[in-house]
């Protein structure tokens, strides 16, 4: 539990807050919101939260996994090209060898990218979960890529197990690009949310 006290420049205390229920407004925005104008030049003695490390060394294990995966699948993009390119000078007799370990090799880093969806799928959910919980930018926003992201782990598996379905199914990545998108352009144009709006919030609750 965050609690934070508001003294102002003699000391006093003027304000006083704490996060009192999951998704109600944060201890800073209470107590600036119940120091009002004496909040001015006044100090801020905030009890800091402690790290959950399990819930980040999960993200982090996400991402490497997510790198690492990619990072093979890159590879295996590569040696498909220098195949290809084999094919081109090779004998005809070589050639439906050649084309047979193109088709595998590009079969392959198909669903090398659909394995390191699996490891992103989770990470893409923190992210907007803490968007979410911090609501620097509008929660409806976050709330839809997480909801997105949900979306992505059942559509990386769907293209792994039903192959020969995946275009269609790659169609599920849609609600993520939008919600990447829209974040990445608010969080560039506008930015995350200033004080004054999540202090608002505070009094209106």
């Amino acid at each position: 539990m965050i609690g934070v006290l508001v003294r102002d420049e003699d000391g006093v205390e003027v304000g006083e807050g704490w996060h009192a229920h999951y998704g109600g407004p944060h201890a800073e925005a209470v107590a600036l919101a119940a120091a009002g104008a004496q909040a001015r030049g006044a100090t801020l003695y905030v009890t800091l939260e402690p790290v959950k490390k399990r819930l980040a060394q999960f993200a982090l294990c996400c991402r490497l996994g997510e790198a690492v995966i990619i990072g093979v699948t890159s590879m295996l993009g590569f040696a498909a090209l220098h195949l290809h390119a084999a094919v081109q000078g090779s004998e005809p007799a070589q050639t439906g060898q050649l084309d047979t370990m193109v088709s595998l090799i590009q079969a392959a880093g198909e669903s090398g990218l659909n394995i390191g969806a699996t490891f992103f799928a989770p990470a893409s959910f923190l992210f907007f979960y803490l968007f979410y919980r911090s609501r620097y930018i509008p929660r409806s926003m976050a709330a839809f890529g997480v909801a997105a992201s949900i979306i992505v782990l059942p559509v990386a598996l769907g293209s792994l197990i039903f192959a020969e379905y995946a275009a269609t199914i790659f169609y599920g990545w849609i609600p993520l690009m939008f919600a990447e998108i829209i974040t990445g352009f608010w969080l560039m144009i506008v930015g995350i949310r200033p004080a004054q709006a999540v202090v608002g919030e505070a009094r209106a609750g």
